[in-house]
């Protein structure tokens, strides 16, 4: 059975004849005619009492009738449906974050996207590293993702990557430390305790290199991957840990002592996605993380 076969079947019902059904169709009587037939032998059925003045719906014809209008329907529609789906999934954008991309540039790029198209909607999802991030990226798991220091997993996983902000690494101590005005420097902090991340050396890869020199730090008494609970822990007094210069406002409001690293450290967050397969949600997306770079890059305190 073909859905043609149903057309002409539904619409020869309708006008009651095959020649007006052949005016409706634009298909000549002959065809028409020919696919009846062959519908009938294989329901094994007539469908329609041929008369003289046109066709009348046997009883098989009539049981027949909704069940082949409802399969017309359905396909008819279904082009506009898939038209329809295609644009909402065209609509919805996944977002990767990592704890250290989870404020700043990262969200501020997702606000301005929403801001510029109202009817799109960001759906996140969180990964434990740019690895991890790059890799939900890669396997198409997530359209784009918020990295710092993301260009060794962006080149492994064939991603275009976009540099969006640049971060100075700070050192936040518990209340009332002395600390020098121009700075503490990483030898100064590895003889301390500090409270670390979870995977430092993904969130501050220099951290890691300078203490692979200095030799690891000596105490280490608590890690924590989320960066809010590291300051919390901070000005309870549990040691020393890092920060960027986004968050020193927050630490400072806790009382935690904020000061420079000697020498300067910086880090880099990074945009990811795959353009191979980039959707134009995806391109516009990367569009506003271009404006918000350029606008970063345009303020005072990063000129």
């Amino acid at each position: 059975m073909e859905l043609q076969q149903l057309r002409y079947f539904v619409v020869v019902s309708e006008q009651g004849s095959i020649s007006a059904a052949s005016s409706v169709l634009q298909t000549s009587p002959a065809t028409i005619s020919e696919a009846l037939q062959t519908l009938e032998r294989r329901l094994g059925t007539p469908l329609f009492y041929r008369l003289g003045t046109g066709m009348a719906l046997t009883s098989a014809g009539y049981a027949m009738l909704g069940t082949a209008r409802r399969l017309t329907r359905i396909v008819a529609a279904t082009p506009d449906a898939i038209r329809k789906d295609d644009e909402d999934a065209a609509a919805r954008l996944t977002v990767c974050l990592i704890d250290n991309t989870a404020s700043g540039a990262g969200p501020r790029c997702v606000a301005r996207f929403l801001c510029a198209n109202p009817r799109a909607s960001v759906v996140t999802k969180r990964a434990a590293n740019a690895t991890d991030a790059a890799d939900l990226v890669s396997r198409g798991m997530a359209d784009v993702a918020f990295v710092a220091v993301g260009t060794s997993a962006a080149r492994a996983n064939d991603l275009a990557s976009l540099l969006l902000e640049t971060e100075t690494v700070l050192a936040v101590h518990p209340p009332g430390t002395d600390v020098p005005a121009d700075g503490v420097t990483l030898q100064d902090l590895s003889e301390r305790p500090l409270v670390l991340s979870s995977s430092s050396s993904e969130i501050y890869p220099a951290l890691s290199e300078h203490f692979s020199l200095l030799g690891s730090p000596q105490h280490v008494p608590l890690r924590a991957s989320r960066r809010e609970d590291r300051v919390s822990l901070v000005a309870a007094g549990l040691g020393s840990s890092f920060i960027t210069d986004r968050d020193q406002t927050r630490a400072e409001h806790v009382g935690a002592v904020v000061s420079p690293l000697v020498p300067v450290l910086e880090r880099n967050v990074f945009l990811l996605w795959a353009e191979d397969r980039e959707s134009g949600v995806t391109q516009d997306f990367v569009e506003v993380c271009r404006a918000e770079a350029e606008t970063i890059r345009a303020a005072p305190t990063h000129a």
